[in-house]
């Protein structure tokens, strides 16, 4: 999705995901050995991904501060805040301690997308209170659809799945638009421009429904035709 704005909560590439992980299965292969050989306390790639709290035993604050900084970026990188107090009952909790690394988990994600897709980005506030709730503000950046790229993804649709998918990635641009709203980093006419963006999916899949009914010759050519793949890549 090319949109300058808020991060982005789908993956319009997912039919490359297997191919990009089995390249790069001999790098994280290389990195846990590496990460073995230096006798660090910093997990796997997968561990990380994973975050799992079971059995994890800190004896005080810092020690748990000190996981936290070397396994999450934004308390590396100073961007959180987190309750003392919050920490403490983390040490004894299981279960808050898994939140606590749910929660950086998800703000580590926002972060890099941010990072990638917000023109204008300047960083991130985090800030976990002491119930464990998360708050996150971004600074600076500004959020606007790709207008044209979506008209062309709307275009090259040619058969259902190609034009839900067109509209999925609409409505992920709807809640990237409405929360950049809230955070000053949109306005009304950025709403109005997936609006009607949105209309014309609709319209484009009623077409698409119309010609599937009115020739199978035409239904067959619409199911076989790849070119709208491309318009994910441009």
């Amino acid at each position: 999705m090319a949109i300058n704005g808020l991060g982005i909560s789908y993956d319009p590439y997912k039919y490359f995901k297997k191919t990009q992980s089995d390249k790069a299965e001999p790098d994280r292969k290389a990195d846990d050995a590496n990460a073995s050989a230096n006798g660090n306390n910093r997990v796997s790639e997968q561990e990380k991904a994973e975050n799992n709290a079971s059995g994890l035993k800190f004896g005080n604050k810092d020690e748990l501060m000190s996981y936290l900084k070397n396994n999450f970026k934004t308390v590396a990188k100073g961007m959180t805040q987190i309750s003392g107090s919050y920490l403490s009952r983390c040490l004894k909790d299981e279960n808050e301690l898994q939140k606590l690394f749910d929660n950086l988990s998800a703000a580590d994600e926002m972060a890099e997308n941010a990072e990638e897709n917000i023109e204008g980005y300047q960083g991130m506030k985090i800030t976990i209170d002491e119930n464990g709730e998360m708050e996150t503000e971004t600074y600076g950046g500004k959020v606007a659809v790709n207008e044209g790229k979506r008209m062309r993804q709307i275009a090259a649709a040619k058969n259902p799945a190609q034009i839900q998918m067109v509209i999925s990635m609409l409505n992920t641009d709807m809640s990237d638009v409405k929360r950049g709203k809230e955070q000053n980093m949109c306005d009304d006419d950025e709403i109005a421009k997936v609006e009607a963006l949105l209309q014309q999916a609709q319209q484009k899949a009623s077409q698409i429904q119309a010609e599937n009914n009115s020739s199978e010759s035409k239904k067959e050519e619409n199911e076989n035709d790849m070119s709208f793949y491309t318009t994910l890549l441009m």
